[in-house]
């Protein structure tokens, strides 16, 4: 059995992470093909777009990287999603003010891209 070391943990989008799992180049397990898939479906945004909106989101609203990937992933529509995401686990509290503030953030990215939030493509 070969025993796996973790090297670096790196927090990225799911557009990011199909970007990486379509540059893998020869013959793809199914079980890459098969999240691949998924997050073709699912993903909202570019891989840029979604940096771009992750380091707006750290530096603007002074999110931690792990909770604006998230929010990239999932780019809440209302003020109740952004609290609700990111209510819990040891977070400090998100007022409406600063939900208002990231949602206004978010906002911003989906209309550059277009982008309606549905998984039924």
């Amino acid at each position: 059995m070969m025993v796996r070391k973790k090297i670096e943990e790196k927090y990225i989008t799911n557009a990011e992470a199909l970007k990486e799992l379509e540059s893998i180049q020869g013959e793809k397990s199914p079980f890459i093909r098969s999240v691949g898939e998924y997050i073709r479906d699912t993903t909202l945004l570019s891989a840029d777009a979604s940096r771009a909106l992750v380091e707006e989101l750290a530096a603007e609203a002074n999110l931690t990287e792990k909770d604006a990937v998230m929010l990239a992933n999932v780019l809440p529509r209302e003020v109740a999603e952004v609290k609700s995401l990111l209510s819990g686990g040891g977070r400090p509290f998100v007022t409406n003010e600063q939900a208002e503030k990231i949602g206004s953030i978010v906002s911003k990215y989906r209309k550059k891209e277009g982008s309606s939030q549905t998984t039924d493509k």
